[in-house]
Order: C-alpha cells, then sequence, then structure tokens
C-alpha cells in the first residue's frame, strides 16, 4: 500500500471506526406528526409544510404534537407521555412498543376530533381524564361508552 492511500485509509479510520460522528439535536418547528402506518417511523410536517419521515430510533424522547382546535390548549392530551408509557409497557416487545404507540396517537386524534360541548360531554370527558390520564385509548373508550349511555338515557 503506498504511503498516500495508507494516509486516507487512517482519516477515514479515525473519523468513522475510531471517533464515531457525534449526534446533533436539531429543534424543527413541527406542525402535526403521527406514527407510520408500519410504526418504524414517524410522519412529521412542519410549519412551512414539508413532510418528513423520521426512523423512530432517531428519535430521542418521541414527537409532541400541538393540539387541534378541538382540543386546543388541554393539557390533559399531552401526547408527550405516550413513548414512555409505551417504553414502561413493553421494555423490550419493540412490535407491540410501536404498535402501543400507534394506537395511542390514533386515540389522541379521535379525542380531539369529539367536541364535548354540552356539560355532560364536559363531564365525561373530565371523569374519563382523570381516570385514564395516560392512557388515550381506554380513555377514548371510556368516552364513547359514556356518549352511548348518555344517549341512552335521552340526554
Amino acid at each position: 500500500m503506498n504511503i498516500a492511500l495508507a494516509s486516507v485509509v487512517m482519516a477515514f479510520l479515525s473519523l468513522h471506526l475510531i471517533a464515531p460522528p457525534q449526534s446533533q439535536t436539531v429543534v424543527l418547528k413541527v406542525r402535526s406528526s403521527k406514527p407510520s402506518s408500519d410504526g418504524k417511523s414517524t410522519v412529521v410536517t412542519l410549519e412551512s409544510g414539508t413532510t418528513v419521515t423520521i426512523p423512530t430510533v432517531d428519535i430521542d424522547g418521541g414527537v409532541s404534537t400541538p393540539p387541534s382546535t378541538a382540543g386546543a390548549g388541554d393539557p390533559a392530551l399531552d401526547t408527550s407521555v405516550i413513548r414512555p408509557k409505551c417504553a414502561k409497557e413493553w421494555p423490550d416487545d419493540f412490535s407491540v412498543r410501536a404498535f402501543c404507540e400507534k394506537t395511542q396517537h390514533e386515540a389522541v386524534e379521535a379525542l380531539r376530533a369529539r367536541s364535548m360541548n354540552t356539560a355532560d360531554q364536559r363531564t365525561i370527558r373530565n371523569k374519563c381524564a382523570k381516570e385514564w390520564p395516560d392512557d388515550f385509548s381506554v380513555r377514548n373508550f371510556c368516552e364513547k361508552t359514556q356518549l352511548e349511555a348518555l344517549k341512552k338515557l335521552g340526554r
């Protein structure tokens, strides 16, 4: 091996094997985000309208989506609890963990889309949020069953 080639190989090894590139944290202005259908990535829409697909392994701490107008400002719909909850429940089953995150995000969207304007509906929303503060899937089920019961009561 000639000296020039040896220098190139050593430079490559020192950059990539001996001292791997450092991670960089980037702050993005996110309009919305949701897990991909396969759960292996998150689809993020930026404020500019650009859509970016980010592999789940590249996201540290999850992606928090700002609430839509139906749930605007509702701290009870804070999606930052989803990733830690699913990781705690499924520490070594990544397939189920991805499914958990996907179903939790889908439930948040269902909760945000449901208008709860009457006093009875607000009572239901508060009751279910209090009973299920970090399980949006069960909270969504709770609201649906309570609303069905409310309908049966003619209210």
